[in-house]
């Protein structure tokens, strides 16, 4: 619109009076698609440019012919056919052929052709829209590379977002098993410091008898008691822990910088939380316990430390239940 407006002024300067009434109403088609923006219509915005621009490059070249370069008003429009994704490929692939042949058409033809107006085909006429066309062809290369640096952030924002997801149980929104052994594990021991080793306690904590409780509320009520519980650990242990649904009613916690009383004294708090918070599930107070099994990690293979700890959660199975081993 700003171009057409310039062309306005520079054809009412040297009076030209057809190419005015043509920048006129090139000017209101402009007005008209920003009309169409605001609206959403997208689509029907960048037909009406690809139309407003064929016709006016038609115009133009059958008044001053081929040398004014105004035939090369197409080839800005062409190369935008690439940044407008809301069209499929085929058709505009299609338009970029046709803009394209109409663009040779227009230079064959005008070899046999006398145009009206040479005499107003100046040198600066040619110099402006050499300029325009240039100028359009650098503002599409730089929306081109916006583009693609906008598309990369876009889908790596998905890739993050669904790689975030994928450590994510979804039931309880803890880390999951595949986020310890992936990530939390590997940074685990690529930070092990071997002249002064950092104390790190594991937990491995087991509801106790869940079997009967999904038997008795069903699975539903098994999930709440789940989720109950996991908003329990959050609670309770700090943001540097690890707190990690291992599988079925089995949790994994692993605590920073804690020697194993301090580790013994936090469970133990988890515990008593546990016990004096029933979950409400349909006019029914569950109230659950758990067996946890602890020990401190040596520095050496993290499965083993698991290990030792489940061997010290089933000692508290076999011993009664809701008891604490280290």
């Amino acid at each position: 619109m700003a171009t057409h407006l310039f062309f306005l002024f520079y054809f009412l300067y040297v009076g030209l009076t057809p190419m005015i009434a043509v920048n006129t109403l090139s000017c209101a088609v402009y007005a008209g698609v920003l009309a169409l923006v605001r609206a959403g219509m997208h689509k029907s915005a960048c037909a009406v440019i690809t139309v407003e621009v064929a016709a006016y490059s038609v115009i133009a070249t059958v008044c001053f012919g081929p040398n004014v370069d105004a035939q090369d008003f197409i080839i800005p429009v062409i190369l935008a056919q690439y940044l407008v994704f809301e069209f499929k490929q085929a058709p505009r692939l299609s338009i970029a052929v046709g803009l394209s042949l109409l663009w040779y058409g227009l230079i064959f033809v005008s070899l046999f052709y006398a145009p009206p107006y040479i005499g107003y085909a100046g040198w600066a006429l040619r110099r402006i829209n050499v300029v325009v066309v240039v100028f359009f062809i650098l503002f599409e290369m730089i929306l081109n590379m916006l583009a693609e640096q906008t598309e990369k952030a876009f889908y790596s924002r998905k890739i993050t977002k669904i790689t975030e997801e994928s450590h994510i149980d979804p039931l309880t929104r803890l880390k999951n098993r595949r986020y310890a052994d992936n990530i939390f594990f590997d940074r685990l021991l690529g930070e092990a410091d071997v002249s002064s080793p950092r104390d790190i306690c594991f937990a491995m904590i087991d509801i106790d008898h869940f079997k009967v409780i999904n038997d008795k509320y069903g699975h539903d009520g098994g999930d709440e008691v789940l989720k109950a519980f996991a908003e329990i650990l959050r609670r309770n242990l700090r943001a540097t822990d690890l707190v990690c649904r291992w599988g079925g009613e089995e949790f994994l916690v692993v605590m920073l910088d804690c020697d194993l009383n301090y580790a013994r004294m936090v469970i133990a708090k988890v515990q008593a939380a546990a016990a004096g918070q029933p979950v409400e599930y349909n006019g029914a107070a569950i109230s659950f316990a758990f067996t946890a099994g602890l020990c401190m990690y040596d520095g050496g293979c993290v499965a083993d430390t698991i290990r030792k700890c489940d061997e010290k959660l089933y000692e508290g199975k076999n011993a009664g239940r809701n008891r604490i081993v280290s």
